[in-house]
């Protein structure tokens, strides 16, 4: 038997054991592979800023920390937006 939780995505409450509500599972999971996608062809470590995978996904601020906690992403790390102005700039 599961909890009773509030979904992340959505807000509205469910039973079960998973992350997210059943509404809400499909589109965890087609997020979730948008971001693979966008770290497999895109990502650059140190140069890739968190605003780039917001503005190419198209997933949520609060999903993408959200995914961020999960291990398939263990030790994907974020530049710095400064450090990409000052670069750009050179």
């Amino acid at each position: 038997m599961g909890l009773w939780r509030l979904c992340p995505r959505c807000g509205g409450g469910y039973l079960t054991d998973t992350e997210v509500c059943p509404n809400c599972k499909s589109k965890d999971e087609a997020d979730v592979l948008k971001l693979k996608g966008f770290f497999e062809e895109t990502y650059i470590a140190g140069q890739t800023v968190r605003q780039d995978v917001l503005n190419n996904t198209g997933i949520s601020s609060r999903n993408l920390d959200r995914y961020m906690t999960y291990s398939e992403f263990a030790g994907i790390k974020f530049g710095s937006p400064e450090e990409k102005i000052i670069k750009s700039k050179k």
